[in-house]
């Protein structure tokens, strides 16, 4: 990583200094180290310890999921990255990969203090960014309820052959043990290994992803 200098006039197209004047961006210019990185270098890796940030002076990065090294997201100059875990506490929940080379401004933790002091906008627009970014994570979490929705279809249509097979019998009801009858027992044999298939899937896709998305970015 090559070492440079971090430029105001960079900082002040970044979107957390906005509003803020120019005599206080070109002080907290100061506190950051710039750093050159080449494309395709992870700058932040999911489970780490976040006691950095960064923001982005030039190029891009991509945000990835790494349990399923699915891509969420791209951040472009003006744009920072790694707050959630300053702001939380917690692990990196995602990984973040230069595109193309990349300029940023490294914010350690002693310089991260120093920022969020430096002007009042500042820390607010941080929580403000980090709730915006966890509700984001939550909400996309609705492609999962809605494929839920499917398993649960599925799940009543077996209780209901379920119900048309035996429940006639234990609720001594006629017509329901005629259906019941007329449903092969080849059908019944099938019930164990499609319902034990169908519950892997909807923990793979249903729990995993939902806990995985209530963890901070």
């Amino acid at each position: 990583m090559k070492k440079i200098k971090v430029s105001s006039d960079e900082l002040y197209l970044c979107t957390l200094f906005n509003g803020i004047p120019k005599p206080i961006i070109k002080k907290i210019a100061m506190f950051p180290e710039a750093k050159v990185i080449e494309a395709g270098t992870t700058i932040i890796k999911e489970g780490d310890k976040g006691d950095s940030m960064f923001i982005i002076l030039q190029g891009e990065v991509d945000v990835f999921k790494t349990e399923k090294k699915i891509k969420v997201a791209t951040l472009k100059a003006g744009t920072f990255v790694g707050e959630g875990a300053l702001v939380s506490g917690a692990p990196r929940n995602a990984t973040v990969v230069t595109t193309v080379t990349t300029k940023v401004a490294f914010f350690d933790l002693e310089a991260f203090n120093k920022l969020v002091v430096a002007h009042p906008s500042i820390p607010v627009t941080l929580m403000k960014t980090h709730t915006e970014r966890c509700k984001g994570v939550v909400k996309s979490g609705g492609n999962i309820f809605a494929k839920s929705k499917k398993v649960i279809a599925v799940f009543a249509l077996l209780g209901l052959v379920l119900f048309l097979k035996y429940g006639g019998t234990y609720l001594n009801i006629d017509a329901i043990s005629k259906i019941g009858s007329l449903i092969p027992n080849e059908i019944m044999a099938m019930f164990g290994p499609v319902t034990g298939a169908i519950m892997l899937k909807f923990q793979k896709m249903f729990v995993g992803d939902i806990v995985s998305k209530i963890e901070k970015l």
